[in-house]
């Protein structure tokens, strides 16, 4: 059975190569026949499931839902994981609404584990995901829903991995030459470990002379420090949301939701650009959209919403400008395919 079970990853593998849509058959056709051998499914293969559902954007899915839901009522004691694999595996969990689940395998990580991560690149994954799961913490407890408490665990963890990422960046610093993925990978982690230390109320002058890599953060990274940027790197980031793909732009709004966190600068920009770009759009993709922009309605209405922005107006105008976006369906509409894809027949 766990030699039929490896198959049927490896043929995810060979989709996810293939670049197939998240809306094809294929996909439910291999994750239906993966949930119904989940009791056969080692804890070693865990790991390559959950991470291949992540890369390829099937958490929303039904099918992969219940996958990820089924592991976290399951879960046993992993191996230790590498940083993709355990970023991948609290993403998914916190999807389907086990955050203490993903907090666990954190701790359990960063305990067992004497160094966080090899390389800058798997710190700066490592850290997101400490954000993402404090930003939810952040949220629960001003919504009154689940208070959840910061521990010492929780405090000592965010503070080790800030005083990595500053060791990190300032050896990069004192390098004489520098690449452009290794540039990358430094305002990845310059930015994520602000926005970390802004959650945590650290203070930021922990990263002196490692700012000019911020302009090469990702697009979302920068989106969430956007208070932090100077107006030039303001005006390049804008100039990039208004350039950046159907995929990128709602990657973005994902990551934004289930961070639960409340952010409203750039969401009009972001939103404008999901309704204009011509990128590729499938049921699932327009499913999200939407759903995304019913939540960020929902919260600039709700009672706290008038406490997340500094000006009512601002607050007025960017909830009129959502629900515009609503009434007008227009996210409801298929857009044209900017590129060819190849179905693989056979596997």
């Amino acid at each position: 059975m766990v030699a039929i079970i490896d198959a049927l990853i490896n043929s995810l593998g060979e989709l996810s190569k293939r670049k197939v849509k998240r809306s094809a058959h294929i996909w439910g056709s291999r994750l239906a026949q993966i949930y119904n051998r989940r009791k056969a499914i080692a804890p070693k293969q865990v790991p390559r499931i959950v991470r291949c559902i992540v890369d390829n954007r099937l958490e929303s899915h039904t099918k992969g839902r219940n996958i990820i839901q089924h592991f976290a009522n399951n879960l046993t004691q992993l191996e230790t994981l590498g940083n993709s694999d355990l970023a991948a595996l609290c993403y998914a969990f916190i999807v389907v609404g086990e955050d203490s689940i993903a907090r666990n395998l954190l701790q359990h990580h960063c305990k067992k584990t004497p160094s966080i991560a090899e390389n800058i690149q798997g710190l700066a994954e490592v850290i997101r995901t400490i954000a993402l799961v404090a930003s939810r913490q952040r949220a629960e407890k001003h919504s009154n829903q689940n208070n959840l408490k910061l521990t010492e665990e929780d405090t000592d963890i965010c503070d080790r991995v800030l005083e990595e990422a500053a060791n990190r960046l300032r050896t990069l610093q004192h390098g004489i030459n520098t690449s452009c993925s290794e540039c990358a990978a430094a305002g990845e982690l310059l930015a994520e470990s602000l926005f970390l230390s802004q959650l945590r109320n650290r203070s930021d002058s922990v990263f002196p002379g490692a700012y000019h890599w911020i302009e090469d953060a990702p697009i979302g990274s920068r989106v969430r420090i956007s208070h932090l940027l100077s107006n030039d790197q303001k005006l390049i980031l804008e100039k990039q949301i208004a350039a950046a793909t159907y995929a990128e732009t709602l990657s973005v709004l994902r990551y934004i939701y289930h961070m639960r966190h409340n952010q409203q600068t750039h969401l009009q920009q972001l939103f404008t650009r999901l309704c204009a770009t011509t990128g590729q759009s499938t049921r699932m993709c327009r499913a999200e959209a939407n759903e995304t922009l019913d939540h960020f309605i929902r919260t600039l209405q709700s009672p706290h919403g008038h406490k997340r922005v500094h000006s009512n107006d601002i607050n007025k105008a960017l909830l009129e400008y959502l629900i515009g976006i609503r009434r007008s369906g227009v996210l409801n509409r298929g857009h044209v395919s900017s590129h060819r894809w190849n179905y693989p027949v056979m596997f």
